[in-house]
């Protein structure tokens, strides 16, 4: 979250707002600015984390360092949203002959090969399928559950770090059936991480704390002192 917010301010805010003293950030220059950024076609999940970021930081300019009375963000208004129904290209939507040039081009050891085909069976975004877990994989049922997403974090260093992070909305909690094929799918892939992990024994290179399903096989080298 702390990542977003610092790339919103940076790539949107700054650019925009940064020449403005405080006091002149008035309702009409912020108004034009949402406004601007709504018509650039900025999702409106974008819109309201700008929207959140200049309210909050107004609301200390107020109190307590007192640098303006009042928040010119209470008289900003987000536009509806009229805009056209959004193409194909613009959704990045895959046309089915761009979908089945991917499928072969990947066979069972190219390490985008799990991941495509959970994406194509279940519709799980790229964070929640770099995400999900053994334990989040239900063979009885035949079903996954989504309960976390991997988000790339700054750290001090400003390096980016994946780490798992909870759905943005309980919308985002789901439960998502599959079917047999992509079961056949998962489970010859367990199994051959289950052999690797036998195979290596001390020398295999996992995360104490998450079993995830889409991962690279990785091991010390077993000459290693």
């Amino acid at each position: 979250m702390i990542y977003n917010y610092e790339s919103t301010i940076r790539n949107h805010i700054v650019p925009h707002l940064g020449k403005y003293k405080v006091k002149s950030l008035t309702p009409h220059v912020l108004q034009q600015f949402i406004n601007l950024k709504t018509r650039e076609g900025y999702a409106r999940q974008t819109l309201s984390i700008i929207i959140g970021i200049l309210s909050k930081a107004l609301n200390h300019a107020v109190y307590p360092y007192k640098y303006i009375k009042e928040n010119p963000m209470h008289y900003v208004e987000l536009m509806k949203d009229k805009k056209r129904k959004p193409t194909r290209e613009e959704l990045k939507i895959q046309t089915k002959e761009n979908l089945r040039l991917i499928n072969s081009s990947l066979d069972e050891e190219h390490p985008f090969y799990l991941p495509f085909h959970i994406g194509l069976h279940c519709g799980l975004r790229v964070g929640e399928v770099c995400g999900l877990e053994w334990k989040h994989i239900n063979f009885e049922e035949m079903t996954l559950e989504v309960e976390q997403q991997l988000v790339a974090i700054k750290d001090e260093n400003g390096k980016a770090q994946w780490q798992p992070r909870p759905p943005k909305s309980k919308a985002g909690y789901r439960t998502i059936p599959f079917g047999n094929t992509l079961a056949e799918m998962l489970k010859r892939i367990k199994k051959a991480q289950l052999e690797n992990r036998l195979k290596y024994g001390e020398f295999y290179l996992q995360d104490p704390e998450h079993d995830y399903v889409c991962k690279k096989e990785k091991w010390r080298t077993l000459y290693a002192k």
